[in-house]
């Protein structure tokens, strides 16, 4: 990946996590679902920022996930928020900001981390 595309996932993955603990740990009051709405949008807009790098440097089959995965974005967010709107499952409504932080931590390392170590070994050699 590129260092744009690389910044760029987990920039979408620390936004997402970050909208989503709305729905974990503040209350169920009208601020906090409008600022959950605008969240949600942006970033349901965010993860569509690279996708004309996707076209020029993806297989077609890749462009087909992440038109899978921007399906489901909005849809989790939608369904989360009603859970959180409702009240209902409060302990999965915590956990999935973690799962969520979790992926983008596996991103730095994956993305940004070991090819800088790589770079490092490569000069040391």
């Amino acid at each position: 990946l590129g260092k744009f595309e690389s910044y760029g996932h987990i920039a979408d993955s620390l936004v997402f996590g970050s909208v989503l603990c709305i729905c974990a740990f503040a209350p169920a009051t009208l601020f906090w679902l409008y600022l959950y709405v605008g969240g949600s949008v942006f970033s349901a807009v965010l993860i569509t920022k690279d996708e004309w790098v996707h076209t020029v440097s993806c297989p077609a089959t890749e462009n087909w996930l992440h038109a899978l995965l921007f399906l489901n974005h909005p849809v989790l967010l939608f369904l989360t928020g009603g859970l959180w709107w409702l009240g209902e499952a409060a302990v999965l409504r915590a956990m999935i900001p973690f799962a969520v932080y979790a992926v983008s931590i596996y991103q730095w390392v994956a993305w940004v981390l070991v090819p800088i170590l790589g770079r490092e070994h490569e000069r040391t050699s």
